[in-house]
């Protein structure tokens, strides 16, 4: 088991290259030819002005008559299809959120403990002060202003 959160966007991604990228030919059986239309599509789905670089839905349509599927057929194949792009878009988008959402918190578990640190080196620094050991109080000053310099220039 891996502590990675599911990748829906990638396993819909992969399906549909090994798909595309499968020697069989797709249209050849109704149900092969409708696990295609869902997961890649019949239609371009590119967006640009179609022309004859593109099928501009003929594919749909000589799929739709080879296996006799009427229009309603096809709305409902364009439908699952068009649900299938939307849940692989808002995986992806969850993806995203989810590493930012990560590095936001990397960087304020990060300024917490800068924090923690700064506010123990003033401690001792206290603590040093009530003992009255002025050597050991100056070495501890000079190393707290040291390293309050280099968490400012971390921070920079």
């Amino acid at each position: 088991m891996t502590d990675q959160p599911f990748d829906l966007d990638g396993v819909l991604n992969d399906l549909a290259q090994k798909l595309v990228h499968d020697s069989r030919d797709w249209a050849v059986y109704r149900f092969d030819a409708w696990l295609y239309g869902i997961f890649v599509g019949w239609d371009c789905e590119k967006a640009h002005e179609h022309d004859e670089t593109c099928d501009n839905g003929d594919a749909m349509q000589d799929v739709a008559g080879r296996h006799n599927w009427g229009p309603d057929t096809v709305a409902r194949l364009r439908r699952a299809r068009s649900s299938v792009r939307n849940a692989s878009a808002m995986a992806a988008e969850i993806h995203r959120l989810r590493a930012e959402l990560a590095a936001e918190q990397a960087q304020h578990a990060y300024t917490l403990r800068q924090r923690n640190n700064r506010s123990e080196r003033l401690l001792h620094l206290r603590d040093l002060a009530l003992t009255g050991d002025t050597e050991a109080l100056l070495a501890a000053a000079k190393d707290t202003l040291a390293a309050s310099v280099n968490d400012h220039k971390e921070q920079s």
